[in-house]
């Protein structure tokens, strides 16, 4: 070789090419043609020259040895195969020492070791990168370490055929006990007799890069176990480590089965310690200082893939300042038989980044699989320590179990954690074995948005798929801040025979749940732990605790089981809660004769607005319980442009036997305006829940949107308990317990059935003060052949007013229920405000109860109870008042009234001190059709109103007037009657203090009147009142068969009183504290004065 490159030097410098003659005036072309291809022929054998040089440098000069080690390392060359023999020894190692090494493309260096070697040991010690294009081959199961602190560039034809680990590393030396340094830097002839295991590699200041630019495996499919065609591999249980400042895989393949993968990027000075463990060796970066700023990069691209798969799925270990998965690289630890399982861990010191690909198949990320078919085995866990990490462009991190193994855990601890653009982070169970679980620790977490075509979710989950048998594993939050939006996911669920897992999301700041997305806005961001439709097993529980939570623009919060089994509880903890714009936080099963979770929310504010809903809904299950502890709740308006109302609900649906569960509400305030209501009912066989509310102060006002299932009618604020049509179940009772309550604006509070069969439940109200206004409504009625429920209210002060009404009615075939009030003071008034209990069906009127101090009807006020009840035999609609006051003014009323064939007027029963009625206001008992009522009034005295045969419209009437006269009803009164000489007491003839009028005459400027003034006669009994009216009877002539009505008037006289005689006071005394008493003896005590004063008048 040397010979033939001497004579290409030869021929191209030392044979003379033509000499340039001096340029003539002019070159005939043969003389030109001549002098070119004389210059051609210089360039070319000086560019060929070049050529063979360059070839010959590369082919001798792959491996060239230095003579820095006690034995120096031997080159044998044969063809395309470096032979490498020689080198030191020392306790099982051996050294190598080249001043270059690089290994071209189809070429082959082989370490011809000894059996007994344990490490191959080498450095390269020149300037040059060591260039890895072709086979690198040692003998038995040495370990190779491969030190070049210039670096290493691995191509598309690099392979390992090793029976051992493989360290690949671009650091300046491997350290040994005793201080003993193998160097590249500065290769000292230090003896290595003693030297035993490496114990570090050290690292100076810009170590170089490593690279490897490969083929990569676009067509991967997880969870087959990547077979390595091209790249680097190492035996089973082996190490695979590539250590250096960056580290850049493009195309490459990295496989070490059930071994151990670690890459590394240090680039500052600093100590990488090295340990010997079963599957070859561990690397600790704990001794880096200024960690922040010895790391480098590592990235992961153009298909790149890193496997320790295996009978038992191996380690793999990233360290790094910034790592990056892009272009379809993957990370791939999978379990396929009975060893123990390793873990993937990350560690970065700033950022991880996965970036995926939309168009393929398998995505850029991390997985753990579990394809075991023995289940005692779990798979790896997947661990990931970064100041932020970002999974983005369908980019996963997956712990799967495919067979009868169990799944590893997913464990995220970050700073900021960002799932976007349809990435997902999941734990899922494909088999029989069961889920791992999924733990972040995080000061931020985002999941956000879909993928770029929009057709898939960001999502971070914990599943179970259909037809496996496994549970689920847990999600475990962490945070201070969460954030899922755009149509993005959190859930826990199940689509098979195993049970869901639990989620517990715990915000120490905030959490925000919000909005939709995918290219027809299908995808609804939210927290769901859930059973889907072909689950057989139970769903998990849903926990959060947060400083402030808001659920907006259609997100949803549930915890339900829509397939088989029972569902989970939902429970929240925050200092504010706000569900606005058709948000939605639910809890629900759809499972035959299965539990419900509980709904459980315990707040500082509760607002629900914009047609968001609160429900605990079940269409085959019992008692789904929905409680809320807050200091404030608000349930306002509509949404979905006026057609949805906000809502608070439990509803059970269809068809179903079971019960509703309760309602129950402890609050300071409750404001529920604009078309809002907080609703329990039922539509099925079951009975509804129960509405039960504890309040500080209670407000349901107005009305807002339009229903489209009423005529596009508005939606009125409300409190409902209610027995849907076609439900044969019985409402809920609706118990209120308030200091004040404020019911206005066509707003209604109310129980009621529509069911064929159910009862209505009844509504209980306490509270210190309760307005009624405004067109609003208090009612328990029956629309059907139920019962409807009893109407109670137990308050200091009731204020019926402006159209208000409180009401227990039926329109149906069942019997209204009854009307109670017991209240210190009752007042009605203006525009037909009332208190009634009414039939305007086949079913009877309800008995309307009022206790109270005082009742004060004004300006067409009513107190009503109205039947169309035909049945004779039957009690009619009755009112009871026991009142120690009862005023009725401006054609205000007391009804009882009917209307129809053979309907009897109600009955109306009073008992009050005084009674007054003025401005054409009147009692009535009276019947359009059939017999008139019974009217029984027990009072100390009547004012303003008097029994009549019929009404008039100028004067106040008692009245119980039927069809006809002989119809008539009864009006019983009764008051008192008194005797003109009770509590009088006998006079003396002369007076007893004579002297009173000694000197005293009685001029007539001092006379005395008393003058009554009216327009007529007194009336007939001194208990009636003035009427004004002059009383003429005239003369009639008897006509026997005209009964007229029936009045009856009971007085019943008081017994005489025994009277003690007054005795006239002679003086005053003064006490010591300077009271004034009057005594009946005169003394002469100096206290006492005299009332005797010298006659002297004026």
């Amino acid at each position: 070789m040397k010979n033939i490159f001497f004579i290409i030097i030869y021929e191209s410098f030392f044979s003379p090419c033509p000499p340039a003659s001096p340029a003539p005036p002019a070159l005939s072309n043969q003389d030109g043609m001549r002098k070119l291809s004389n210059l051609n022929w210089c360039i070319f054998s000086i560019a060929s020259l070049c050529a063979i040089v360059s070839s010959i440098n590369k082919v001798s000069a792959q491996v060239i040895r230095d003579e820095t080690l006690p034995k120096n390392s031997e080159v044998k060359v044969e063809g395309n195969i470096s032979t490498i023999e020689g080198g030191t020894k020392s306790n099982g190692n051996l050294f190598h020492s080249f001043k270059e090494f690089s290994v071209p493309t189809g070429n082959e260096a082989h370490f011809n070791n000894a059996a007994d070697i344990q490490n191959i040991i080498t450095r390269v010690t020149g300037k040059s990168i060591s260039d890895i294009d072709g086979l690198i081959k040692a003998n038995g199961t040495a370990n190779l370490f491969l030190i070049n602190p210039n670096g290493i560039v691995f191509g598309e034809n690099a392979k390992l055929d090793i029976g051992g680990s493989f360290v690949g590393s671009t650091a300046d030396s491997i350290k040994f006990d005793g201080d003993i340094e193998f160097n590249a830097i500065n290769p000292e002839n230090k003896p290595l007799l003693t030297v035993n295991v490496p114990l570090g590699l050290q690292y100076a200041q810009n170590p170089g890069k490593i690279e490897f630019k490969g083929k990569g495996e676009p067509e991967r499919k997880i969870p087959r176990v990547i077979e390595a065609k091209t790249g680097l591999e190492v035996p089973a249980n082996k190490t695979l480590a590539l250590l250096g400042g960056d580290v850049l895989l493009e195309g490459a393949t990295l496989k070490a089965s059930s071994g151990r993968i670690e890459l590394g990027s240090v680039t500052g000075e600093s100590l990488v310690s090295i340990a010997a463990i079963e599957k070859g060796f561990g690397f600790g970066f704990e001794k880096l200082a200024n960690i922040g700023e010895k790391f480098g990069d590592i990235r992961l691209s153009q298909n790149t893939a890193v496997d320790a798969s295996g009978n038992g799925a191996g380690d793999i270990r990233v360290t790094s300042k910034n790592f990056t998965i892009t272009d379809n690289s993957v990370v791939v630890s999978t379990q396929t038989g009975t060893e123990k399982s390793g873990s993937i861990v990350i560690n970065a010191k700033e950022s991880v980044n996965f970036d995926g690909i939309n168009d393929t198949f398998i995505p850029s990320g991390l997985y753990a699989n579990n394809v075991s078919k023995n289940r005692t085995e779990n798979t790896g866990n997947i661990r990931i320590n970064a100041p932020q990490f970002i999974v983005n462009n369908r980019a996963t991190i997956g712990a799967n179990a495919w067979s009868a193994g169990n799944g590893g855990d997913i464990d995220i601890k970050t700073n900021d954690l960002r799932v976007e653009g349809g990435g997902i982070v999941s734990a899922a169970v494909f088999g029989n074995g069961n889920g791992g679980n999924v733990n972040i620790d995080a000061s931020n977490v985002q999941i956000l948005g879909t993928s770029n075509d929009g057709k898939s979710f960001s999502e971070l989950s914990v599943s179970a798929k259909k037809n496996s048998t496994g549970n689920t594993g847990n999600m475990n939050i962490n945070t201070s801040n969460l954030e899922v939006a755009g149509g993005a996911l959190i859930f826990a669920g199940t689509s098979g025979e195993g049970n869901g897992g639990d989620m517990t999301i715990n915000a120490t700041e905030s959490i925000k749940i919000i909005g939709r997305g995918g290219n027809e806005n299908q995808f609804t961001s939210g927290l769901f732990v859930v059973a889907n439709e072909e689950a057989t097993g139970n769903s998990g529980s849903l926990t959060i605790n947060t400083n402030k939570m808001q659920v907006e623009n259609f997100a949803f919060v549930s915890a339900s089981n829509n397939g088989k089994g029972n569902a989970g509880d939902l429970q929240i903890t925050t200092n504010e809660l706000l569900i606005k714009d058709d948000a939605s936080l639910i809890s629900g099963v759809e499972s035959e004769n299965k539990l419900a979770g509980q709904l459980t929310i315990k707040t500082g504010k509760l607002l629900i607005e914009g047609g968001s809903r609160v429900n605990a809904g079940a269409t085959s299950s019992d008692k789904v319980n929905l409680d809320i502890d807050a200091q404030e709740i608000q349930v306002i308006g509509t949404g979905n442009n006026g057609k949805t109302p906000s809502q608070l609900s439990i509803l059970i649906q269809d068809n179903l036997i079971s019960n509703a569960g309760e309602l129950n509400i402890v609050t300071n305030t409750l404001l529920i305006k604009d078309g809002a209501f907080l609703f329990t009912g039922t539509s099925g066989k079951g009975n509804g829940g129960n509405l039960t509310i504890n309040a500080e102060d209670i407000q349901v006002i107005g009305f807002g949107g339009n229903n489209p299932d009423n005529n596009n009618q508005p939606y009125f604020s409300g409190l409902f308990a209610t027995a849907e049509k076609n439900s044969i179940g019985n409402a809920g009772k609706l118990n209120i317990n308030t200091k004040r309550m404020l019911v206005e604006d066509r707003a209604f509070v109310s129980t009621s059935t529509n069911s064929n069969n159910g009862d209505g439940g009844d509504l209980n109200i306490n509270a210190n003060n309760l307005q009624v206004r405004n067109d609003s409504k208090v009612v328990s009625e029956t629309n059907s052949k139920g019962t409807g429920g009893n109407l109670k209210i137990t308050t200091n002060n009731l204020l019926v007013e402006n159209g208000g009404k409180v009401s227990s009615g039926t329109s149906g075939a069942g019997n209204a229920g009854n009307l109670t009030i017991d209240s210190d003071a009752i007042k009605v008034k203006n525009d037909e405000a009332q208190i009634t209990v009414e039939s305007q069906g086949r079913g009877n009127a309800g008995v309307l109860t009022l206790n109270a101090r005082s009742i004060n009807l004004d300006n067409n006020a009513l107190l009503n109870a109205s039947t169309q009840s035909s049945d004779s035999s039957k009690e009619q609609a009755t009112i009871n008042i026991n009142s120690r006051d009862l005023i009725l003014h401006r054609r205000s009323n007391i009804f009882t009234n009917a209307k129809g064939e053979q309907v009897i007027g109600g009955n109306i029963n009073i008992k009050t001190d005084f009674l007054i009625a003025g401005e054409n206001s009147d009692i009535s008992a009276n019947s359009e059709n059939f017999r008139g009522g019974n009217v029984r009034i027990d009072a100390q005295g009547i004012f303003g109103t008097e029994f009549r045969d019929r009404p008039s419209d100028s004067t106040s009437d008692i009245t119980a007037t039927g069809a006809s006269p002989d119809l008539a009803g009864i009006v019983e009164i009764i008051t008192p009657q008194s005797d003109p000489n009770n509590g009088l007491v006998e006079l003396p003839t002369i007076p007893i203090y004579p002297e009173i009028a000694d000197t005293c005459s009685t001029p007539s400027y001092a006379q005395s009147s008393f003058t009554i003034t009216g327009a007529g006669s007194l009336p007939p009994s001194p208990f009636k009142p003035l009427t004004g009216n002059l009383n003429r009877t005239s003369l009639v002539t008897l006509a026997g068969e005209i009964k007229p009505p029936v009045r009856r008037s009971r007085q019943a006289p008081k017994q005489k009183q025994e009277i003690k005689q007054i005795v006239d006071a002679q003086g005053w005394v003064r006490t010591k504290d300077g009271k004034i008493i009057l005594v009946k003896n005169a003394t002469q005590n100096s206290n006492f004065l005299a009332m005797k004063n010298s006659a002297h008048c004026n």
